[in-house]
């Protein structure tokens, strides 16, 4: 059959669209290895352009900070479940950490990785994520993101587009230095759209949204749950489209509101919510079907008044003009405070509090996360500071009212289907690994024939020396020519779960 040239030249840009879509879609799987491996297959010629797909489980140790000029970038965990890929800077000798572990010059999507600030020293950087040009896309998703010394994005470029979902963000900042943990913080520049919907966020020493003054276009704040921010809930300044619904805040400035016996020093600004009209006014602001409370515990230990005398208040919700708005659409019945009891929350933050108000917050300890068991791979690497790869549950009763006080009758608040632990497969599986110290061989017995898919050893430099299957009755490493020091034993199964269990070489 004949063409015209118009024929031709439309089937040969649908060709050319083709193999660029083929193109857009392929794929490099990075394999763990020394530190840096990572590094050097982002900076590949021939993987520009492609998706890096991370192991999990895995930690990929980062010998500089992430910063590719000029194309997209996609970094993703491997389909299934378990730990997501730890990134972690690992220092070399003489050098020192940099204040990011990202940075965003072209547009970037992040998706099922585990993001920590903490290096291999457990020294913690500023930031986690860092836009450094104007109009990038980033987006955000799946993600675990915590320890960070000041925010998790720092948005240092003009009209950014910023979408997170389905993330855990934790431990921003910290108790000994409220003033700087943040999760969004514009740096008082311009942001195009801030989309944030389903993400679990707590314990943050000052504020969740930091905004220097200029507006933001739009921005969306949809059934999230934040839980234990310090100094001052959210401070967005000017917005043009505003939607605030189905979230559950929890102890928003829980530190408390101080009216001090000198009134210059009155500190009237904080309140849970901030938001200021943009030139458009309030038309497009929606703020219904949210739930604001305190828990008794965390008001209890509030003094009265601090060692110098100043009086302590809980903050109110919104700012005058904010509530006048609330009350005017007549969604103030929708927006309740209603206490709920979760499956595992964090630990009330009692020494960040009292010493706070004692006038010696600089001596406050890290903040406190028990109920939850560390991540044995992870926290063997470096200094053997604990990591979690997993988090709080924030899962509530279904006869509660906020269980259907949605928009729509949906649950208020974060719909991860959370779980606080992960199974334990040498309990579960019934695996022995003996003998522990080990010289020659390290013996691994499956005593109820469970088919553990992956049998890894790691180094405490996160790479892999070993990795076998356990299909049988057991397996054997040859151990001998290995260096003395601890190793990390790990099983994956069927379902991609993941326990882990150290040993010494002698």
């Amino acid at each position: 059959m004949a063409f015209t040239m118009k024929q031709s030249i439309l089937l040969l840009l649908a060709v050319l669209v083709s193999a660029l879509g083929l193109q857009a879609q392929q794929t490099v799987i990075v394999e763990p290895g020394p530190a840096g491996t990572l590094n050097q297959a982002l900076t590949n010629p021939a993987n520009q352009g492609k998706i890096f797909v991370l192991r999990r489980g895995i930690p990929y140790l980062l010998t500089s900070e992430i910063d590719i000029t000029g194309v997209e970038l996609h970094i993703r965990a491997e389909a299934g479940p378990g730990p997501r890929p730890l990134l972690v800077f690992s220092p070399p000798a003489g050098g020192t950490t940099p204040d990011q572990v990202i940075s965003v010059r072209a547009n970037m999507i992040l998706e099922g990785l585990h993001l920590t600030a903490v290096n291999l020293l457990g020294s913690p950087a500023e930031r986690i994520i860092r836009t450094r040009v104007d109009n990038v896309r980033l987006r955000v998703i799946d993600c675990l993101i915590d320890d960070a010394g000041q925010t998790a994005i720092r948005l240092d470029g003009r009209n950014n587009k910023v979408y997170m979902s389905r993330n855990v963000i934790s431990r921003m900042g910290r108790p000994a230095n409220p003033d700087n943990g943040r999760v969004v913080d514009d740096r008082g520049l311009p942001v195009d759209t801030l989309w944030m919907e389903n993400n679990l966020i707590y314990n943050v020493t000052s504020r969740v949204i930091r905004d220097g003054g200029a507006a933001m276009n739009y921005v969306y704040f949809n059934k999230n749950t934040v839980v234990n921010v310090g100094q001052r809930g959210f401070e967005w300044g000017e917005v043009g489209e505003f939607v605030f619904t189905n979230n559950l805040i929890v102890n928003g400035a829980f530190l408390g509101r101080r009216i001090s016996i000198t009134p210059r020093l009155n500190d009237t600004a904080r309140v849970v919510v901030a938001v200021t009209p943009g030139m458009g006014g309030t038309d497009k602001w929606v703020i219904r079907n949210n739930n604001f409370f305190r828990d008794s515990a965390t008001v209890k230990a509030t003094p009265a008044k601090q060692a110098d005398n100043d009086t302590i208040v809980q903050v109110s919700l919104f700012t005058s003009a904010v509530a006048a708005l609330i009350q005017s659409k007549g969604w103030t019945n929708s927006n309740i405070s209603e206490v709920l009891n979760f499956r595992n929350p964090v630990p009330t933050q009692l020494d960040f509090i009292t010493k706070h108000h004692a006038g010696t917050g600089a001596t406050a300890s890290v903040w406190d996360h028990a109920g939850l068991s560390p991540n044995v791979l992870y926290s063997a690497l470096g200094s053997m500071s604990p990591r979690f790869s997993t988090y709080h549950n924030y899962d509530y009763g279904r006869t509660s009212r906020s269980f259907t006080a949605g928009t729509t009758g949906q649950p208020l608040g974060v719909d991860l289907g959370l779980v606080s632990s992960v199974p334990d497969l040498f309990l579960k599986d019934g695996i022995l690994f003996f003998p522990n110290p080990v010289r020659n061989q390290l013996f691994v017995q499956n005593l109820k024939q469970e088919k553990i898919m992956a049998v890894r050893v790691f180094n405490l430099q996160g790479q892999l020396v070993a990795d076998q299957r356990l299909i049988g009755d057991n397996v054997v490493f040859e151990t001998e020519k290995w260096n003395n020091g601890m190793y990390i034993l790990s099983l994956v199964d069927r379902s991609g779960n993941i326990s882990s269990r150290k040993f010494i070489k002698q």
